[in-house]
């Protein structure tokens, strides 16, 4: 039943496309980052993502590399409620966070969060069977400042592609035959019709200030809550609490060039944790993990290294793990993880990620 809701909803949105309007900017190399409601039961690649908007609609899969006989069990989709709505008023400058002076928004990613489930399949060290996990989460973009340099680039070419598509839209100016003033006219007709062929000329404009969605923030800070029951011998009624969390994560880039960076991430993390057994039955816990993550960023690949420290009421223990990431194109990316997980026993991390992002058609800003 599952996957076939999720073949539906696959379907629905690659069919939901529409066409770029005249005088609009399409917005289409958004993120598709690890979701949260997987990353609440640490069965993510990364455990530290890098605070951003996702697509309208996103589908990722998770599997252990040990398991390669098996199809993968862990699903989940994420959804941003932003791109199901006509944004009529949202201009590049908007979308970009800037206001009409080019001066900075640093709160403009809170109207993009995201909401997320997941399905995740786990064995039972009481009963010996699968338990069926069902997580919901909620993801938001808090705080983020650009680099200064990507700031003036703003204001550059949004300026010129106003201008251009101005004057595109106008089209090829007509001579008036019939002005009074003959001389004055071919003046105005060379004038404009140079302006014309400049505006062909520099119609790059329009995709350079795509580009900029591309380009790392300066300092960017994300939150995110998620919230996860769980089901024992596929019985309804078997509902437990499983975890609730809540975390920040921040993240600082040093841009060397357009195509490098280098990425370091803090993060703080609360858990309320339902799922460890004493004398056979199940108490509850708290849970604070504190960490971070290097990462070295090279056009579509990035390479990465995170630790996180877990103080338990019991004892604590920690998740230290390499992540490498590849971006095969603007909807598919690839995550490969290995490492140490949490805890003492069944603690290899050993995972291959694939996640899809879709888009709706309205991820559109207008140039005016």
């Amino acid at each position: 039943m599952k996957k076939l809701l999720l073949i539906i909803i696959v379907v629905f949105s690659c069919t939901n496309i529409y066409t770029q309007k005249e005088g609009s900017l399409t917005i289409e190399n958004i993120e598709t980052p690890n979701s949260p409601a997987f990353m609440l039961l640490d069965k993510a690649p990364s455990s530290i993502e890098r605070p951003n908007s996702t697509k309208a609609f996103a589908l990722s899969l998770i599997n252990s590399l040990e398991n390669n006989t098996e199809l993968p069990k862990n699903y989940a989709v994420e959804f941003t409620p932003f791109w199901f709505f006509k944004n009529k008023e949202m201009t590049a400058l908007k979308y970009l966070g800037y206001d009409k002076n080019y001066n900075q928004n640093y709160f403009n990613g809170l109207k993009m969060f995201s909401i997320s489930m997941a399905f995740i399949n786990t064995p039972d060290s009481i009963t010996n069977q699968e338990i069926s996990n069902i997580s919901i989460g909620i993801r938001a973009n808090i705080i983020s400042i650009r680099h200064k340099e990507d700031s003036k680039f703003v204001k550059k070419e949004y300026d010129k592609a106003v201008k251009n598509l101005k004057a595109i839209n106008e089209g090829m100016p007509i001579l008036d035959l019939e002005a009074e003033d003959q001389q004055k006219a071919k003046k105005e007709y060379d004038q404009k019709l140079q302006e014309y062929l400049n505006a062909l000329d520099n119609i790059d404009s329009i995709s350079k200030l795509s580009e900029i969605q591309n380009k790392r923030l300066l300092f960017a800070l994300d939150g995110a809550i998620a919230y996860n029951s769980f089901f024992t011998e596929n019985d309804f009624s078997s509902n437990r609490f499983g975890r609730f969390g809540a975390w920040l994560t921040a993240n600082y880039s040093y841009k060397n060039n357009e195509n490098t960076y280098l990425n370091i991430y803090a993060t703080g993390r609360y858990l309320r944790d339902g799922t460890a057994i004493v004398n056979d039955e199940y108490i509850r816990q708290d849970f604070y993990d504190v960490g971070g993550k290097l990462e070295f960023e090279y056009k579509k690949l990035s390479l990465s290294y995170e630790y996180l420290y877990r103080i338990a009421d019991s004892e604590d223990t920690y998740r230290s793990n390499g992540v490498l990431k590849y971006k095969i194109n603007d909807k598919i990316s690839l995550t490969g993880s290995f490492g140490k997980n949490f805890g003492d026993n069944d603690n290899l991390i050993s995972l291959l990620g694939i996640n899809w992002g879709f888009l709706t058609g309205e991820e559109k800003t207008v140039l005016k």
